[in-house]
């Protein structure tokens, strides 16, 4: 099927985000008082990103190679993400050295259950995050904006942007914690692999990657407790 008109998606497209982050705060809220919702907040809330395009594509039958799932060799992707992160993660070590304090005591540290929580960061919220910022909203807005820059030789539109200021604002409104909006400059690494690659699949183990390595940093450096892990 075809895309919806742009007058349409000037709708659809704020709307979609707008329920995508009122369901977040509403599961947080109800996680507050622990039970099912605690148990289950970052299922439920991953489960609202990937119902959200689904319900808005299946129906027009659109295919998905435009909201960044083509078929994909997973093992060269895989290899595209490793490569990322051995860049970017050491000088990402220096900056958190930086502004945590340079004579902050390192003792490695990995939690209980580190490769179930390794697995559930992959499924439960890389993916599900990935297919609605990277994949549907970033799709859409390419759809509105077709206007292109290149970037690390990779052509780029204003979905990157806007997408990577939309992720964090999401993450922020939940919480209204000033560094959450942090995830912006990961964000923009996100798209920017979903452009060159056509897909989402690098950018999303690129993005468990992140959430492993910053718990593993803020365990061993004695920010969080291990128990505060995927929590």
């Amino acid at each position: 099927g075809t895309p919806p008109s742009r007058r349409w998606l000037l709708i659809e497209v704020p709307l979609a985000y707008l329920a995508s982050v009122a369901a977040t705060i509403g599961f947080y809220l109800l996680a507050s008082a622990g039970g099912f919702f605690g148990d289950y907040l970052h299922t439920l809330v991953g489960a609202v990103f990937v119902a959200i395009p689904m319900v808005l594509l299946l129906p027009r039958r659109e295919s998905f190679d435009s909201y960044g799932l083509p078929p994909q060799p997973i093992l060269r992707e895989v290899l595209f993400a490793l490569i990322v992160a051995a860049i970017i993660f050491p000088p990402f070590w220096l900056g958190f050295r930086f502004w945590w304090g340079w004579d902050r005591a390192f003792d490695f540290v990995l939690p209980v259950g580190v490769w179930n929580s390794a697995l559930a960061n992959l499924v439960v919220v890389a993916l599900p995050e990935e297919l609605f910022y990277r994949g549907y909203l970033m799709g859409r807005i390419d759809i509105l904006s077709r206007k292109r820059v290149r970037i690390l030789g990779t052509d780029v539109g204003w979905s990157l942007l806007l997408t990577a200021i939309l992720f964090s604002v999401g993450h922020f409104v939940v919480t209204l914690e000033p560094e959450r909006l942090a995830v912006f400059f990961p964000a923009l690494a996100f798209g920017w692999m979903r452009c060159r690659r056509g897909s989402i699949t690098a950018a999303v183990v690129f993005h468990a990657l992140c959430n492993i390595y910053m718990d593993f940093l803020m365990l061993s450096y004695g920010l969080i407790q291990p128990q505060e892990y995927f929590q």
